[in-house]
């Protein structure tokens, strides 16, 4: 498939003593056992890189049962952090995809290299799960699972703008660009020829926690 992930880390990455600590309650979107495993290990993650940014160090992560949720403490280096940390985990993840625009539309974003795009009703909410891995040209790929709304808008993008591109953008950075041809699967989309399979792990711990995990500072 020719799909490429641009250079960005994704700035998906959220970017946000001793003894300097901030603690988050935390709440799942889903009741699916699994997966509320996997998406506690993907949270400590994003901690981790989040932190990680900021500080060039790993933060202790304490975690307990907390009602139907979760309570994380985190212990940070510097008080500063505090407020970054929280405010960006809180933030709304903005992911949308948007169509290469005509040249006689009115474009809605622009990329200085790759051209205008135009907003699609498809945003992060229709994608149900992003699993990452190894391509088989040994460089990372993922692939997005859509859920049926998400499907729906993707067969009708699909099927009505053959040999278009479409990004994907995240807080209105590109971060993908999908040539649509006409052998595209109509119920997930795959990106591959991502540099590292790493990277790829990166953007599947940030969507999947963005999509299923909220984060309140208790403050």
């Amino acid at each position: 498939m020719r799909k490429l992930l641009l250079l960005t880390t994704l700035c998906l990455t959220l970017t946000g003593c001793g003894g300097n600590t901030v603690t988050f309650d935390v709440e799942f979107k889903t009741d699916d056992a699994a997966k509320r495993t996997i998406l506690e290990t993907k949270s400590e993650k994003v901690i981790e890189r989040v932190t990680y940014n900021l500080e060039q160090s790993i933060p202790d992560i304490s975690t307990k049962a907390n009602g139907s949720g979760l309570r994380m403490v985190v212990k940070l280096q510097e008080e500063e952090s505090i407020n970054i940390l929280a405010e960006s985990l809180e933030r709304p993840l903005d992911l949308f995809f948007a169509l290469e625009a005509d040249e006689d539309q009115e474009a809605d974003i622009e990329n200085e290299q790759f051209g205008r795009f135009v907003r699609t009703e498809l945003t992060g909410e229709g994608i149900e799960w992003v699993t990452s891995g190894e391509g088989e040209d040994g460089k990372g790929q993922i692939v997005m699972e859509l859920n049926e709304d998400g499907k729906a808008i993707w067969k009708n993008l699909i099927d009505e703008n053959l040999g278009k591109k479409i990004g994907i953008f995240v807080r209105g950075g590109l971060v993908s660009l999908y040539y649509v041809d006409e052998n595209e699967m109509k119920d997930s989309i795959v990106i591959d020829k991502i540099p590292s399979v790493e990277l790829a792990n990166v953007f599947a711990d940030d969507v999947n926690v963005s999509i299923y995990v909220s984060f309140k500072a208790v403050r």
